[in-house]
């Protein structure tokens, strides 16, 4: 079984006053990938930035390879 990469729990975001999601949970492990759908304004674009760290989501934790991804200053990337 592959190492858990990103680990997300119970992720909460808002604009304004409209909840985009509330309760995400993900667990990516090596080698498999994430597949967001929805309509337009549902939230996808803004889960992708708090999964990358560009925005703060309004609850819940982001771990990298086990650690709290807000502790973290590089995320490693395997390249070629």
């Amino acid at each position: 079984m592959s190492e858990t990469l990103l680990e997300a729990t119970q992720l909460t975001m808002s604009r304004g006053r409209r909840q985009l999601f509330s309760g995400i949970d993900i667990t990516l492990r090596g080698g498999h990938s994430l597949h967001l759908t929805g309509a337009n304004g549902s939230g996808k674009t803004t889960l992708l930035r708090v999964l990358c760290g560009l925005t703060t989501p309004d609850e819940g934790q982001i771990c990298w390879r086990g650690q709290p991804a807000a502790t973290q200053h590089v995320i490693e990337a395997d390249g070629p």
